[in-house]
């Protein structure tokens, strides 16, 4: 059992990208380590950069010797380690009834990326490689959702090496960090008046946003909204991002924002792109003098954020926001109340 060290340089790039060769029983696995240099550096920096890279891929190939020679590759009968862990992981899934399913199947397609293909034997799902993994998720990931994701992955690892595809958790020692939610951008309702008194150069932008705030509909779906959703005094959908149907009363604003009636198949609104409403809306906001980085999912946060000020009970702002579990509309009490105290921080002062 041997894990060396492969330099494979690319002519048409001038690059040399390190992988990892390791031979087990006779079975020879290549593995990148996502790791890259000038093949030919002129520089101090460019030489600096393949020594220092050249040290980690050492460090990796040692670390996964000593694994080796410890036997945590040895095929055993008794394991499963040879066994393609993605296809354990659909099998899972699909099996068992978890929540957010588009986590899990999230994770699963990063961890291919990651990986660089479809199947990914057991044991090449090392501890090292659990770590990389974990850390590009921080790297690429904002807010939450880093540490979501790689919960779920986990929960399907757990089982597993109970199982036996693993003869320990790579996993087990692995913490991704977990960020406190980070509070975004909400529209007061003096500004939100100050939205329907000033000229917006998009008119389906404009009710389209304005909708939002009535309704906390997401852009995606906002985008892809049909006159068939409309029924009577409320609009029900499948949401794109859970799958799950929600339905929302429509208030006379709402009512109003949705326009001339057509046909059940036609969208309601006609949108641009979602980066050219983001601009339609930067100087909609700026010209009704918002200071503010107001995006169009800000509308959903004020909803949301207004529902639990006038003192909707959670359960049903969770309903009406269309979340999967509650603990995602507790962050709208955390912002409300936020907000609460920003409010008396700016209240004047009588102490002299």
């Amino acid at each position: 059992m041997t894990a060396k060290i492969y330099e494979e340089k690319s002519k048409a790039t001038g690059k040399t990208s390190l992988i990892l060769i390791r031979t087990i029983d006779g079975v020879r696995i290549k593995t990148s380590l996502k790791l890259q240099f000038k093949t030919n550096p002129s520089t101090f920096e460019e030489r600096e950069e393949k020594k220092e890279k050249m040290i980690i891929a050492r460090k990796i190939a040692n670390e996964e010797t000593k694994r080796m020679l410890n036997g945590e590759y040895m095929l055993q009968e008794d394991y499963r380690i040879t066994e393609d862990f993605i296809a354990y992981a659909v099998n899972f899934i699909n099996q068992h009834a978890v929540k957010d399913k588009r986590k899990y199947w999230g994770v699963l397609n990063r961890l291919k990326t990651f990986f660089g293909k479809d199947k990914i034997p057991a044991f090449e799902m090392t501890e090292i490689a659990m770590q990389r993994f974990a850390k590009s998720l921080e790297n690429e990931l904002k807010g939450e959702s880093a540490h979501n994701y790689f919960s779920k992955l986990k929960q399907i690892i757990d089982a597993a090496t109970e199982e036996l595809l693993f003869r320990n958790n790579p996993t087990r020692r692995i913490r991704v960090k977990q960020y406190s939610y980070i509070v975004k951008e909400v529209l007061t309702t003096e500004e939100i008046r100050r939205l329907y008194d000033t000229f917006c150069g998009n008119d389906n932008v404009r009710r389209a946003f304005l909708f939002a705030l009535t309704t906390g509909l997401r852009w995606v779906d906002i985008k892809q909204l049909l006159w068939k959703n409309i029924q009577s005094k409320s609009v029900s959908i499948i949401q794109s991002k859970t799958q799950s149907r929600v339905t929302i009363p429509l208030n006379n604003d709402a009512l109003c924002l949705l326009g001339e009636k057509g046909n059940s198949e036609s969208l309601i609104f006609k949108l641009p792109s979602h980066t050219g409403a983001l601009k339609i809306i930067r100087n909609w906001t700026r010209d009704a003098g918002i200071e503010k980085h107001i995006t169009f999912h800000c509308a959903r946060h004020s909803y949301g954020t207004e529902m639990i000020a006038q003192g909707i009970d959670i359960s049903i702002a969770s309903k009406l926001l269309g979340h999967t579990n509650i603990s995602t509309s507790q962050r709208y009490v955390r912002i409300s109340d936020s907000l609460k105290q920003q409010a008396i921080q700016k209240l004047p002062s009588f102490t002299f």
